[in-house]
């Protein structure tokens, strides 16, 4: 068999200007030799190393070794399934054929992403009463057209996939006519399962050997004990820093009031007008409660007891007296009354668990609970704190697991990542291959100690100055990350009040047309994009589009925040510090993902700036910088702006190296001192 390495090398001779990059064949040897041995790994590769073609090729080869061998890659990101499916797998197809390796591969969604035939014909018969209930802030007129464009779209659709409708329509609109997992009985117990589009798209995926999902599909799949997706025995998470909290949310559920007038609309033909109705009066009234006890500092909930115990046992009483008058009906068998029976059944028995394990006090002991306020109504959330103990229950003993991201490691080890993945010890190997970038020479990492503490009332005003000055020294060219909105947006409004460039806002536009003036204005200049959380991943400007970027500060996890709250708690039980077991690691890798926005190419250059001081004085500041690039580091304003009019003005020179410092936070003339270590 073709080596992994030799088989790289083939793809990237189809590949116009490609070079072999050693961080890439590194990688690529390294997933093939742990398919090959069944060994778990984990694989830290830096922007720039194409781990995704890396991958790609390993999972080809592994695909020829038996009938049964099938790969399946998980992205957290739209951005990357994309580029996965439409880029680099086609690519990567076509090289390979010309040379005799042959391989197949699909892209599996969740059924939300597909028109569910069922519902289809329900509407055709006029029964679309919860469908009214779920677009019922559609206009009808709107809504009438909308459907009727899909109805004409799906008689023709192959795969019935939304995203190949030419024209969007209204998601409350799409919602009418799809279902989801908590609401669907499965193609075998449904009248219209032999037209179910989503059962199709299962169905190629178990011919295919790639198949490429998201990580909450994947989710999906091990909550359901490995009943979503087809048998394969090697996955790879890509984007793995953001797997933990992805899979939290599979492995986990809610009861909120939406939930309960959805049953009340999909049973409607077989309950009575009662039984309807005592669902929708009890949605409002958990409605209120999980609304109220949002409000406080600590919205967790410990224990089902008091008012929400009692909302909650009536809540289960009412779904079972409907769960029965659903079981009782009798439709006509293949009569679109009976997908709806099956569909509602789905919703009773679902809700019913989900209440039934909220009302379970051993929950509490595993899970953490909390109140929300999501989209102007409350709900109660409940999920697992610990995931790498489902995960190395039911992913790492039933598939060879390689976990991969462009920042996997806290303090140069992937020791705080790997048990909160699934890995056990002595079970996985780690590999952290060399990134293509020269980073001292390419950019610098900017402290400036001189600002307030970020918890200091001067803090605000400070940052905000220093950020303007850098910006206009950068002549726009900026993307400004904030670790909240409402930091993001005063700091946008007093530099916008400063003038001499446009601040673009999150939230003001679309994510792509913010990302796209950054590119459209590379040569010009005079444009910061401030955005927040969703833009620390997936935004690629390289070259001159972005020369700065900035951090308002450490991205620790809010003290409130429940389920990191949990984890701290936890924590404390194992005999860990929280601080270092939970808060740094997490503060470590997102830290690491905005940095990672600057460096995209060999001939970008820029600043880093972390308008944090903590970062250059706190004792915990080496497990953060050992996790970010080997920047050409300082805390001196003056080099740096001078550094960033150069570049504005065309002067790619290459940073200077110079001397880092004994404390590894900075260097040159400053020697930053010792902080409380604590945040």
């Amino acid at each position: 068999m073709t080596s992994a390495s030799d088989t790289l090398a083939l793809a990237l001779a189809a590949m116009p200007g490609a070079e072999p990059r050693a961080g890439q064949v590194d990688m690529c040897e390294a997933v093939a030799a742990a398919f090959e041995a069944g060994r778990h790994l984990l694989v830290e590769a830096p922007t720039g190393t194409g781990k995704s073609l890396a991958y790609a090729v390993a999972a080809a080869l592994h695909a020829r070794t038996s009938d049964d061998a099938r790969v399946v890659v998980t992205t957290a990101t739209k951005a990357l399934q994309e580029q996965l499916c439409d880029e680099d797998l086609p690519f990567l197809q076509k090289a390979l054929a010309a040379h005799g390796i042959e391989f197949s591969f699909t892209l599996l969604k969740g059924r939300a992403n597909y028109v569910c035939a069922a519902k289809l014909d329900e509407l055709a018969t006029g029964d679309d009463r919860d469908a009214m209930f779920e677009a019922r802030t559609a206009n009808e007129t709107e809504r009438a057209s909308a459907l009727a464009r899909v109805r004409e779209w799906a008689e023709a659709s192959p795969t019935g996939d939304r995203a190949e409708l030419a024209e969007d329509v209204p998601d409350e609109v799409w919602a009418s006519v799809s279902t989801t997992s908590t609401d669907c009985p499965g193609a075998a117990a449904c009248p219209a399962g032999e037209r179910c589009a989503a059962d199709g798209a299962r169905a190629r995926a178990h011919e295919a050997d790639i198949v490429v999902v998201n990580t909450a599909l994947y989710g999906a799949h091990l909550a359901a004990f490995r009943q979503v997706l087809p048998e394969h025995d090697a996955v790879v998470v890509d984007e793995a820093h953001l797997a933990e909290d992805v899979f939290a949310d599979q492995f986990g559920f809610d009861v909120a009031a939406g939930r309960l007038r959805n049953l009340a609309g999909v049973a409607a033909p077989f309950a009575s007008a009662e039984s309807q109705q005592r669902l929708r009066d009890l949605g409002t009234r958990l409605d209120v409660l999980w609304s109220t006890l949002s409000r406080g500092d600590d919205p967790r909930v410990r224990a089902c007891e008091g008012e929400a115990a009692l909302a909650l046992d009536a809540v289960r009483v009412a779904v079972a007296e409907v769960a029965r008058a659903i079981r009782d009906a009798t439709p006509e068998r293949g009569s679109a009354l009976a997908s709806r029976k099956a569909r509602a059944d789905k919703t009773a028995t679902t809700l019913a668990r989900d209440v039934g394990l909220a009302l379970d006090a051993s929950t509490y002991e595993s899970h953490v609970a909390w109140c929300e306020i999501d989209r102007g109504t409350g709900r109660l959330l409940v999920m697992p704190i610990d995931v790498g103990e489902l995960l190395a229950d039911r992913m790492q003993p039933h598939a060879t697991v390689v976990a991969t991201s462009a920042t996997l490691t806290v303090g140069g080890t992937f020791d705080a990542v790997a048990p909160r993945l699934g890995f056990a010890s002595g079970e996985w190997d780690g590999v952290r291959v060399p990134s293509p970038f020269d980073f001292r020479t390419q950019a610098m990492l900017y402290v400036p100690r001189s600002l307030p503490d970020p918890r200091h009332p001067a803090y605000a005003d400070a940052s905000a100055r220093e950020l303007h000055e850098l910006i206009v020294a950068a002549g726009g060219r900026t993307l400004a990350l904030f670790t909240s909105w409402s930091a993001m947006r005063a700091t946008a409004q007093r530099c916008a009040a400063a003038g001499t460039y446009d601040v673009l806002r999150q939230g003001d536009a679309p994510r792509k047309t913010l990302v796209d003036a950054l590119r459209e204005h590379a040569t010009t200049g005079g444009v910061a994009v401030f955005a927040t959380m969703g833009f620390w991943t997936g935004v690629d400007v390289p070259g001159l589009g972005v020369t700065l970027v900035t951090i308002d500060r450490i991205p620790f996890p809010r003290p409130n925040e429940p389920l990191h709250a949990a984890r701290r708690d936890r924590a404390v039980q194992a005999g860990s510090d929280p601080f270092h077991a939970v808060d740094v690691p997490r503060a470590a890798l997102l830290l690491a993902q905005g940095a990672g926005r600057l460096v995209r190419r060999r001939d970008d250059r820029g600043v880093v700036a972390v308008l944090d001081r903590r970062l250059a004085t706190a004792g915990y500041r080496r497990a953060l910088l050992d996790s970010l690039p080997p920047f050409k580091r300082t805390v001196d304003g003056n080099e740096v702006r001078a550094f960033l009019r150069r570049l504005a003005d065309g002067g790619f020179d290459l940073v200077g190296h110079g001397e880092r410092g004994e404390d590894g936070a900075a260097e040159d003339q400053h020697s930053p001192g010792a902080d409380d270590g604590a945040d």
